[in-house]
């Protein structure tokens, strides 16, 4: 993210702390790719996603894939929450924490109602959108 001020800030310097903390190789960094193509062969070789990232949290449900989310922001908790899928504060992350989620992550199942119910509103969102827009 670049800020106004021309600074550069990035979580991956925190992640590969994390990665570097953790005692496994399997541990890959992803840049998010910026075409859909290739967010798509990203996320079909994963198994699991660990992240920080709301976006990136829907994706692996959207791919069916579980995930282990940790923030300071609502809509990661929420996320996971409602996929009932492992979440930490920032404030509280511990790599005890992480590891034990990983393990109860990687048996966990992306339930498709839940996932379905989620598309469902995504698309009353959207036409609600186009329908405000239509008469302005």
């Amino acid at each position: 993210v670049l800020l106004d001020n021309g600074e550069m800030i990035s979580d991956k310097k925190p992640l590969l702390e994390i990665r570097g903390r953790c005692d496994c190789d399997c541990i890959d960094i992803i840049d998010m790719p910026n075409s859909a193509e290739e967010i798509g062969r990203v996320f079909s070789d994963l198994s699991l996603l660990v992240g920080m990232r709301f976006h990136g949290l829907l994706i692996s449900a959207c791919y069916s894939i579980p995930f282990v989310g940790f923030s300071c922001d609502s809509k990661v908790s929420d996320i996971c929450g409602q996929y009932a899928m492992p979440y930490c504060d920032m404030d509280d992350i511990s790599f005890a924490w992480l590891t034990k989620s990983v393990e109860m992550a990687n048996k966990s199942k992306i339930c498709p109602q839940v996932l379905s119910e989620a598309i469902n509103k995504s698309q009353i969102n959207f036409e609600y959108l186009a329908d405000c827009l239509k008469h302005q």
